[in-house]
């Protein structure tokens, strides 16, 4: 319908073929939770049924539906029934019904389990890039576009020229975590932003950034006022409810949607992005698996897309429900949960100082102290002391369960580095093995409980992982479950009704 006759009549004789084919294959009456029929039974778990991960069950979904959607008018297929008995029609309707439901419920409750991960976001968007492209259904091209809309603006927030900071979860370690392309060459967002924005350097198209780039969809001008006049936005905080808690320990596959357990925390400015998870002390088995596995928390800096600060304690290349931590502007807390019962697959706490970007070390007082282009930073393992890996990129605690404290500051709020330096030795700080008391240099004072009684306090106050807004910051706002979103940035405004007709 966009660009006919770019395929032969025969090729496309093969498509339709393999699309019948394939939908056999997943038709089968003997199939149960993965028959098309019952992946798009939205009715009895309100679309948060994740078989697998969040992003295979995106990407079957919009498949069943396109190849449906096409099998439908096609004369040679259309009365055609699947092993199971149902027709493309009945299949179609079902999961475009689906589809709709599915996009509502994220925009209500946090947007994705697997947060803020530029990878796997793109495999669970790709299909709603079609769907805005392709969908018959109105309404459900709408609401493809404004998830689009919704997930672009969230990026747009947590980003500096192009890369995401804030927490992450399903973020592996090595490259990935590290910012770099890696063996897979998907930095999604850092990519698209080349073609959306002009903001990084040019890369050659590969997975889904074919669908985005041959799309027609485009960031709205609020949007993209957020992704390049980031100095205008100036220091604010960014605290996201995010779901991942299972309804029933153990249970890998219902998420919980009364309360996903989860905040995400950021605080953004022009020369850094600083981010974690707020959230309980709980057994791994609590949570999904999608949510626990490689969580990443941090900071990342104006200047090089790779320069950042990391804690990781994970031993494997999947390590589940590491660390838990507290957050309060540009100060981190955070502290390695113990391995077996609390999380998996975990050794030493460390922190990861990136070559690039970084410079001007330097060691004092049992503090780390480093410089980027526009911000100070330390870090301190509080009890038992560190040693550096052989490329001096990892500080290690000898303490694998010390805490350790991550202070960031602007170099605009400090005269000199020795100035910041001083400002972090000075700051009072106690620990008796049960509990951390500490004031950052922002003033605040965090109170960190290692032996896991109380949640994390900010200024004596508990930390909130109810918050009444699903989405919080200046620029994107949004009440639990309302599916009402507001995006402003200076005079600019749009506002995002998720609401079914």
């Amino acid at each position: 319908t966009i660009a006919p006759g770019r395929i032969t009549a025969a090729t496309e004789a093969k498509l339709y073929e393999l699309m019948f084919v394939y939908m056999n294959i997943w038709s089968p009456a003997t199939q149960t939770v993965n028959n098309p029929i019952n992946c798009a039974d939205y009715a009895t778990t309100n679309t948060w049924r994740v078989d697998g991960t969040e992003n295979h069950q995106s990407m079957q979904s919009c498949t069943f539906w396109h190849f449906c959607k096409l099998l439908k008018d096609n004369p040679l297929y259309a009365t055609q029934s699947f092993t199971d008995g149902t027709t493309p029609e009945q299949i179609y309707t079902a999961t475009n019904t689906f589809l709709k439901h599915w996009i509502v419920e994220r925009a209500k409750k946090g947007l994705f389990v697997e947060a803020a991960n530029d990878d796997y976001n793109q495999e669970t968007l790709k299909g709603f890039y079609n769907c805005y492209d392709f969908a018959p259904d109105a309404e459900l091209r709408e609401l493809s576009g404004k998830l689009l809309d919704l997930y672009w603006a969230t990026w747009s927030q947590e980003q500096i020229k192009g890369m995401r900071g804030g927490a992450k979860a399903r973020i592996y370690r090595g490259n990935q975590s590290n910012g770099y392309n890696g063996s897979a060459g998907r930095i999604f967002g850092y990519k698209l932003a080349y073609y959306y924005l002009a903001s990084t350097a040019a890369y050659t198209l590969s997975d889904g950034m074919f669908t985005a780039v041959t799309s027609a969809y485009r960031m709205p001008n609020v949007v993209m006022d957020m992704g390049l006049m980031k100095t205008e936005m100036g220091n604010f905080e960014v605290k996201d409810r995010t779901p991942g808690l299972a309804e029933v320990p153990s249970n890998n596959v219902l998420t919980r949607q009364d309360y996903g357990g989860i905040v995400r925390y950021s605080y953004c400015t022009p020369e850094f992005i600083m981010g974690t998870m707020h959230l309980e002390a709980r057994p791994h088995v609590d949570w999904l698996m999608i949510s626990s596995q490689n969580r990443w928390q941090g900071v990342i800096f104006d200047g090089d897309p790779f320069c950042r600060i990391y804690p990781q304690a994970q031993s494997e290349y999947r390590a589940y429900n590491q660390h838990w931590s507290v957050q309060s502007k540009g100060c981190l807390i955070t502290q390695q949960l113990t391995e077996g019962t609390w999380s998996k697959y975990t050794d030493s706490m460390r922190v990861y100082f990136s070559a690039q970007g970084l410079s001007s070390r330097v060691e004092k007082s049992g503090w780390v102290f480093t410089a980027s282009t526009g911000a100070y930073a330390a870090v301190k393992c509080v009890t038992g002391g560190y040693k550096w890996n052989t490329d001096t990129r990892w500080m290690a605690c000898y303490d694998r369960y010390s805490p350790v404290i991550i202070e960031v500051g602007r170099k605009a709020d400090y005269a000199s580095y020795t100035a910041f330096q001083n400002k972090v030795i000075g700051q009072p700080l106690t620990y008796d093995g049960k509990v951390l008391k500490h004031t950052s240099i922002y003033g605040d004072e965090l109170t960190f409980y290692t032996d896991r009684t109380s949640l994390p306090k900010v200024n004596n106050e508990l930390i909130d992982l109810r918050p009444t807004r699903v989405f919080d910051s200046p620029f994107v706002k949004s009440d639990f479950n309302s599916g009402v979103v507001e995006i402003s940035k200076n005079q600019r405004k749009l506002i995002l009704d998720f609401s079914l007709k």
